[in-house]
């Protein structure tokens, strides 16, 4: 915050008062328009403040333990009456390869890999990869 007087603006940093004196004695009419835009600045900043104060209470009130209860706030896919946990591939076991086979797949990944369609991981989290067989239905 700053104060507006005839002899120039003054203000407070770090406990120090300082003023910034005019060049040349100002009209009045500029000292009260200075007034009027500290003042207005000063109020701007308190709604600003209450504006925030607000939003923050509304919108965190009901999310007081947000991170504790983390399956209160997820979404789940919707439920398919003919889903069986054999038809989710992540149950089916993997293939046994034989030689040609896994040459024609390293092959395949490695033509994958030339055209940059995907790339190696770097990932602490990678795990293998399984080709498996889907069910012919």
């Amino acid at each position: 915050p700053f104060k507006i007087k005839t002899e120039g603006i003054t203000t407070k940093i770090f406990q120090q008062k300082i003023l910034f004196a005019f060049n040349k004695k100002p009209i009045t009419k500029d000292i009260n328009l200075l007034k009027t835009f500290s003042l207005f600045k000063e109020h701007s900043i308190n709604l600003i403040k209450t504006k925030k104060k607000s939003f923050i209470f509304y919108e965190t009130r009901n999310l007081s333990n947000a991170f504790w209860h983390r399956k209160r706030h997820m979404v789940s896919l919707p439920y398919e009456k003919d889903s069986t946990e054999q038809n989710i591939p992540t149950k089916a076991r993997p293939i046994h390869m034989t030689y040609e086979l896994m040459k024609y797949c390293k092959k395949e990944i490695q033509e994958l890999l030339n055209k940059k369609l995907f790339r190696p991981s770097k990932s602490l989290w990678n795990c293998a990869t399984f080709y498996v067989n889907q069910r012919i239905q």
